[in-house]
């Protein structure tokens, strides 16, 4: 049985489009490898409504976020803000739906040979954590319960968790 999502992924630049129809791609195709059974869909959009989570850009709860345009959607954006302490490659509300990714740390990721496709799943998962696959809860993407999460290694990079994304995608318990 197939699963929808729609995502929708916001930019502030216009220099920022290309790059974001590239990480659409890129998610997209993830996704298609890890969880066949997710029917991913993705607008890429100009943002015209950002919003802050938090009001100092060094506290570490401060987020730039757009709203999706619909309560069953969800939202990213694309910021080149380098966000408070601990905050290193994004940051995403849970059960809100809504989070950023961090321009700069993901061309970084690209600079060093990793991939930056591993920045938005993670924010994605995040953004549509407690939603249902199949009638199956997604888990919070920081509680491994355990699970051996480690897959690969990026060039240069550090580890991709790719097993663990696809257990969390799973589409049975």
């Amino acid at each position: 049985m197939t699963t929808k999502f729609k995502l929708e992924l916001y930019f502030t630049d216009a220099s920022d489009h290309t790059f974001a129809e590239k990480e659409k791609t890129k998610l997209i195709d993830l996704v298609k490898r890890l969880a066949p059974h997710i029917d991913l869909e993705i607008d890429v959009l100009i943002a015209t409504n950002v919003k802050h989570d938090g009001a100092d850009p060094k506290d570490r709860d401060y987020m730039p976020y757009h709203p999706a345009s619909c309560d069953s959607y969800q939202s990213l954006l694309i910021t080149n803000e380098l966000l408070g302490p601990g905050i290193v490659e994004g940051r995403s509300f849970l059960y809100g739906k809504a989070g950023c990714i961090i321009r700069p740390r993901m061309e970084e990721k690209i600079n060093k040979g990793g991939y930056s496709e591993d920045i938005t799943i993670h924010e994605w998962i995040h953004t549509i954590y407690g939603m249902d696959i199949n009638g199956r809860k997604i888990p919070n993407p920081h509680n491994s319960n355990g699970f051996p999460c480690d897959s690969e290694k990026a060039p240069n990079d550090p580890v991709r968790w790719l097993n663990w994304y696809k257990y969390l995608l799973r589409e049975n318990y």
